[in-house]
């Protein structure tokens, strides 16, 4: 398994004061998780990322190597989608990133499923996370067509209801957690702080290039803003995409629009803003 340099130190983290970015992982009980067999197998180091409501990711160490781990958390029908739907698109960006058809994407290495209640208690991810886990646990040897009249019965209740309906029923929270790259961070923080001309330029040629192999694999993002653009290497700006819990098949040309319109609302010099504008007009 290749595994890049990182230095976690340099992918800010989020501070946990920040109410915009639910606190929603226990740190002890995630690295049990993540050590099943070997108590002492992982250290995690920081939540790391642009705030995101969707997901935690945090920078981990596990035998001496540096990575990535998103956490994403199963809290309805929805959420258990989009998952499967950013595994599929990971296998198939990383696949091809491996056999050198394309560069600009984020390797990731594998995923766990975590059966445990992860998220803490005075999170809103907790309540939700645990109502869905009773409800399908209630309703897994029903057929088709009663668990569904089920399921939404019982999704009109609150947890509290639902468990004084069924004290006796075990259930398991879960989550799958993405391991991956650990690279510097992404352009939205890389952004807050004043850069000339020549480094606006590069991370624009990154952008199009990014978009040109988005189409080369015909897949659409479909959720390209700064956050999800990765900078593998800080000296050059070669950035990579990752993040694909809204893609889909078929190339979609508006994943451009978005990440440029967003640099527009960056204040760039004015040269660079004139790039930007001619971009958006010919695109």
């Amino acid at each position: 398994m290749q595994v890049f340099e990182a230095n976690p130190k340099l992918w800010r983290p989020i501070p946990n004061g920040n109410n915009l970015y639910p606190k929603i992982i226990n740190t002890d009980k995630l690295r049990k998780c993540l050590c099943k067999y070997d108590k002492e197998c992982a250290m995690v180091y920081s939540r790391i990322g642009s705030p995101s409501m969707d997901a935690e990711v945090y920078s981990i160490i596990i035998d001496n190597q540096e990575y990535a781990a998103k956490v994403l958390p199963i809290v309805n029908d929805k959420s258990y989608d989009k998952i499967e739907r950013e595994l599929c698109f990971a296998k198939i960006t990383s696949e091809a990133v491996r056999k050198g058809i394309v560069s600009h994407f984020l390797i990731y290495y594998g995923h766990y499923e975590c059966n445990d209640t992860i998220y803490k208690e005075d999170s809103k991810f907790n309540i939700v996370s645990q109502k869905y886990a009773l409800i399908n646990s209630i309703i897994s040897n029903m057929s088709k067509v009663e668990a569904k009249r089920k399921y939404y019965s019982l999704n009109r209740m609150s947890f509290e209801e639902i468990r004084d309906l069924y004290p006796n029923i075990q259930y398991d929270t879960s989550s799958k957690i993405l391991f991956s790259q650990l690279l510097w961070g992404d352009l939205r923080t890389y952004l807050e702080e004043d850069r000339s001309e020549k480094e606006w330029n590069l991370i624009i040629d990154q952008i199009l290039v990014c978009c040109k192999e988005l189409e080369m694999l015909n897949i659409g993002h479909n959720d390209l803003h700064l956050g999800n653009i990765l900078i593998k290497d800080i000296d050059t700006l070669e950035s990579v995409i990752h993040d694909y819990g809204r893609s889909s098949n078929g190339y979609n040309k508006d994943d451009l629009e978005q990440a440029i319109d967003a640099l527009t609302r960056i204040n760039p010099p004015t040269k660079i803003l004139n790039r930007l504008n001619m971009i958006l007009q010919n695109y």
